[in-house]
């Protein structure tokens, strides 16, 4: 396997993302140097300020050969102005490319609508590496070049059981996907999230059916009762069974879960209807509403991922 002097930048901004791009690195036998920015979406003006500059005497400091990992516009200007590949890695589902919750969208909103600055689009990359055609069809959205955008496929599933043939509404479990909503800058869904964890928690228990929440890792909101399943997703996937119905709003988690066969329902409330139901429309999902559910309904198994393509990853070489 090839390999090169100067070491790779790696980037992450979550565990899991983390672990997979650490994996692909050490797969292709190349040295690598991590910064790891786990509260990127946290802090004020200032101390983003403090972390672009922290960031940038790393890079004078290790001189990478390229930068690979979670985009940003951090990363974006380093690599720009530092004239050095910048190669994207995006394992989360991204859908609606209308939705601009980060200060570097709302940056890249404001200026491309007036100087069509290519700059400060985060996405903007030497290639950017997706694991399903979904989020490909969001980056060609934002202004990125179809050519640039290659699909890896679930490389992380690869490694776990199938959980086996889908339920027909016999099920013993009900589990809850949680979404990380405050982390987005969405308030007024993380509230109508919480009141529809109590009502799927309540109508479970009257079904006789037992309740488990999996909240999202960046998902801060108390949830003191509730019976969780395990934050490792390692150690969640392998408790999930054909038994289980899980009850998601548009999450990667629950996507990953009709890879492996799981039961699955999307749903929705008022809270996220402006937020969600063009996504739902434009995948072809129907989406129950929370307060309506009988626990019997279709099961959702359209798989969005493609097959898993490790030598995309050769442009890191």
């Amino acid at each position: 396997m090839k390999k090169t002097g100067r070491p790779l930048l790696l980037i992450s901004t979550n565990k899991e993302e983390r672990n997979e791009i650490v994996s692909v690195v050490k797969e292709l036998g190349l040295g690598y140097v991590e910064y790891l920015d786990f509260e990127s979406n946290k802090g004020n003006a200032f101390i983003k300020v403090l972390r672009l500059i922290k960031l940038f005497v790393l890079v004078l400091k290790i001189k990478p050969q390229k930068v690979f990992g979670a985009p940003g516009l951090k990363s974006k200007l380093i690599t720009f102005f530092a004239r050095m590949p910048y190669i994207i890695y995006m394992r989360t589902v991204y859908v609606n490319s209308e939705h601009y919750p980060f200060i570097s969208d709302k940056i890249y909103k404001f200026l491309s609508k007036r100087l069509r600055l290519r700059l400060f689009n985060a996405y903007n990359a030497d290639f950017c590496i997706v694991t399903n055609y979904v989020t490909k069809n969001y980056l060609i959205k934002r202004g990125v070049d179809e050519s640039n955008v290659l699909i890896s496929g679930p490389i992380w599933l690869d490694k776990y059981k199938r959980i086996g043939n889908r339920n027909t509404g016999k099920f013993k479990r009900v589990i809850y996907i949680t979404q990380a909503f405050y982390a987005h800058n969405l308030a007024e869904a993380q509230e109508g999230q919480k009141r529809a964890i109590k009502h799927v928690r309540d109508e479970s228990e009257r079904k006789r059916l037992e309740f488990y929440l999996r909240v999202h890792p960046r998902d801060k909101s108390n949830y003191n009762g509730y019976k969780k399943m395990p934050e490792d997703m390692e150690e969640f996937l392998a408790e999930v069974n054909s038994d289980d119905l899980i009850i998601s709003t548009l999450s990667t988690l629950a996507f990953e879960l009709i890879w492996l066969g799981a039961n699955v329902i999307f749903v929705k409330y008022d809270e996220i209807e402006d937020l969600y139901s063009r996504s739902y429309e434009f995948l072809n999902i129907k989406a129950y509403s929370v307060y309506e559910l009988s626990y019997e309904e279709s099961i959702h198994s359209e798989n969005i991922f493609g097959k898993i393509n490790f030598d995309v990853f050769n442009v890191l070489l």
